[in-house]
């Protein structure tokens, strides 16, 4: 067997020292939370994945040594292998490293063992810029793209740099001074909502707390939560501009400001409104429901046009700016050429 194709899952760890337990050990070398090393273990495989509970309350004895998941022994390191899509680099300043994220790439790994996110990616041209924000999955990103979202995605160099991006402005929009996204939506967004080709849209939004679940968006119109979940509300808002109308496919090119960030919500308030965005298979119940028959999906009226579910969601992050020390830097998609599909770009 090539010895490239070996895949290593375990580590063997020892200690100079006793410890009551093999959690205490743990907690004193590797530097991570007690409640990380539990969720690994309870994720493992083999043994690990059946009894890390009482294996966790272990004795250590010095020079004993244990297999551990590698995963565990490398919580926030960034495996050095990239085994995703190319990734263009759209700028390369003082500063920034800017890429553009294809869709169905993570932005950073949530573990050692993935190698196809763009931190894997950075790692393979400049390992050092993983220099920033050691203890943190993210890194130096600026901030997250969702797995199925392309466009602009930012990372920040220098740690003193991204401290202060993280300080600077306050309020709900403290890391870009704007963030212009592009999106196909189902319907006539401007006709059906009532809103006009022009809009702000505000909802309020809470979370379930399980990792890959919807948002839940609710509207200013007294229909708010009660009691303690109310305090998990956050305030979104959208500025939304309609670009254009494809009639044929029922379908809207959608110019969005995102004001805020919150998880999901460009995609959950379109959804919220009745215009989910095209191939959105979490919040677009229409794309979710692979059961249903071709005809079946066009008797459902809004955005049935399109026939064939899409390959991608039609989500892009287009253009973001950010200001630092008085100078704003702008940094604008090389690649939208995915909407001329249903539109004609060259007359924006």
């Amino acid at each position: 067997m090539n010895p490239s194709s070996y895949k290593i899952t375990e580590i063997g760890l020892s200690w100079i020292c006793d410890f009551a337990s093999l959690e205490d050990a743990l907690l004193a070398t590797i530097g991570i939370s007690r409640s990380a090393i539990k969720k690994v273990l309870s994720r493992g495989r083999g043994n690990w994945c059946q009894d890390w509970r009482r294996r966790l309350k272990m004795a250590v004895k010095r020079g004993e040594q244990f297999l551990l998941p590698i995963d565990l022994i490398n919580y926030y390191e960034v495996n050095p292998e990239y085994c995703g899509p190319d990734i263009e680099i759209l700028a390369d300043d003082q500063y920034f490293l800017v890429l553009e994220k294809p869709p169905s790439v993570h932005c950073h790994p949530f573990s050692y063992s993935e190698k196809s996110s763009c931190l894997n990616y950075i790692r393979t041209i400049r390992p050092q810029l993983l220099m920033c924000n050691l203890h943190c999955h993210e890194r130096g990103l600026l901030y997250r793209l969702d797995y199925e979202t392309s466009g602009v995605l930012i990372y920040v160099k220098r740690q003193d740099i991204y401290d202060k991006l993280l300080q600077q402005g306050g309020g709900s929009n403290p890391r870009g001074k704007e963030k212009i996204y592009l999106a196909v939506v189902a319907g006539n967004f401007a006709v059906d909502s009532g809103r006009g080709t022009d809009t702000v849209c505000r909802s309020l939004f809470y979370s379930s707390g399980t990792r890959g679940e919807k948002m839940k968006v609710l509207g200013f119109d007294g229909d708010f939560l009660a009691g303690a979940r109310a305090k998990e509300l956050r305030e979104g808002e959208l500025r939304i501009v309609q670009l254009d109308y494809n009639q044929e496919h029922n379908l809207s090119l959608l110019k969005i400001f995102l004001n805020t960030g919150i998880r999901h919500q460009i995609r959950a308030q379109l959804a919220h409104l009745g215009h989910p965005i095209l191939g959105d298979k979490l919040y677009d119940n229409l794309c979710k429901d692979k059961s249903k028959s071709k005809s079946e999906k066009n008797e459902s009226g809004i955005g049935s046009g399109h026939g064939e579910l899409p390959e991608r969601m039609f989500l892009h992050a287009y253009c973001y700016s950010v200001m630092l020390e008085q100078k704003e830097y702008i940094y604008v998609s090389n690649h939208i050429e995915i909407f001329e599909r249903y539109f004609k770009l060259s007359s924006y």
